[in-house]
């Protein structure tokens, strides 16, 4: 009996970690809003109920700890209200986060890793890289960049065109991801409204080019430039001044 609790324990663990993995990888990759309140909801949840989970397979051998699971576990039930309360209250669904392509073309976890294997090999289409890419510069020119909770689903259904062709433009042309490119565009329009605007705030700058929180905006700059948005706007201040004082000396 105590074998086959041990087993049933170790399942239940490891099926939501699978299935994390999937979703995590599915917002990664086709979404453009900041994913760290989720990822420390989940983890936290995870962690939590595997501890758990772990433990008491140890305290059914060994009654005695069971004094020590009680206490735990109370706790444990106010830690995860606790992180419910501060991460998930205003958590979209993920169904809202991920929305399912209206084709029914989905792909995820081995599938997509089957499917990579098979793209790589496979040359993209200069007629479909130049239709695609000029509906996704339409896109951004109409100001789509600026919608937080956008996705590659959403793109798809706004520029008229399925999921799997914008993917595959991301994989095999571009050799991205929907997410990189997003965030590339995003920086690049905050980049031009710092340098325009250089009073606007950056909740101001992270809202208007549709960053989903200020500290996302913090990362893309930290990631891409290796500085913060008040350290690149010092910087823009300090080569204008440069060049104001060598035409100056001229």
């Amino acid at each position: 009996m105590h074998a086959v609790y041990f087993v049933v324990m170790t399942v239940f663990v490891l099926v939501p970690w699978k299935a994390i993995r999937r979703s995590r990888k599915r917002v990664i990759n086709e979404t453009g809003g900041d994913i760290v309140p989720y990822k420390r909801f989940v983890g936290s949840a995870y962690l939590l109920m595997s501890t758990t989970l772990s433990v008491l397979v140890i305290a059914i051998v060994w009654r005695p700890l069971l004094f020590i699971i009680a206490p735990f576990g109370l706790f444990a039930i106010f830690f995860y209200v606790l992180c419910f309360v501060y991460l998930g209250f205003g958590m979209a669904s993920i169904r809202d986060v991920l929305d399912e392509d209206v084709s029914g073309e989905e792909s995820c976890g081995a599938d997509d890793d089957s499917d990579n294997k098979e793209k790589e090999s496979v040359l993209y289409p200069a007629e479909m890289a130049e239709k695609v890419g000029m509906a996704l510069d339409k896109w951004v020119k109409e100001g789509g960049y600026r919608d937080s909770s956008t996705n590659i689903s959403k793109v798809s259904r706004e520029v008229f065109l399925s999921r799997r062709e914008l993917s595959e433009y991301f994989d095999l042309h571009l050799h991205s991801t929907f997410r990189i490119w997003l965030s590339d565009i995003r920086l690049a329009e905050a980049q031009k409204m710092i340098a325009a605007h250089p009073e606007y705030s950056n909740d101001t700058i992270s809202s208007s080019c549709g960053f989903s929180s200020r500290s996302q905006l913090y990362k893309i700059f930290s990631d891409k430039l290796g500085m913060s948005p008040k350290q690149w706007r010092e910087k823009l201040d300090m080569e204008e001044q440069k060049g104001q004082n060598s035409y100056e000396n001229e």
